[in-house]
């Protein structure tokens, strides 16, 4: 198991959560960890109960088309009135994910995506 990868990737997820921070307080963050498959590790989570901390390596291959599915499915759960905001994150690469990136694009272009 490499872990430099995904401990970088956590670093970045940390100054991200730093940075929204700086903006507002009132961020409600869903973490969707994937790999070969893809896994909701929390969902609507204060940005101040420290979100980052709540998502593990889970290893696998890196599947960007199973993590877009779940994003979507979760993003349709957005209540009126709030804009989210998509941080797309990997510790791998993969050849796929392009027609769900345009789908969501195309989708939530409603909600600013």
């Amino acid at each position: 198991m490499i872990k430099d990868p995904w401990e970088d990737l956590l670093k970045g997820l940390k100054a991200f959560i730093d940075r929204r921070l700086t903006c507002s307080t009132e961020d409600l963050v869903t973490i969707i960890n994937y790999s070969s498959d893809a896994e909701v590790q929390c969902r609507g989570v204060s940005i101040l109960d420290e979100p980052h901390t709540k998502t593990s390596f889970r290893g696998g291959n890196t599947n960007f088309a199973a993590g877009l599915q779940c994003i979507e499915t979760e993003m349709e759960k957005i209540e009126n009135g709030y804009e989210p905001v998509l941080v797309f994150m990997s510790d791998g690469g993969c050849k796929n994910g392009d027609v769900e990136m345009e789908r969501i694009a195309k989708d939530f272009a409603k909600k600013n995506i």
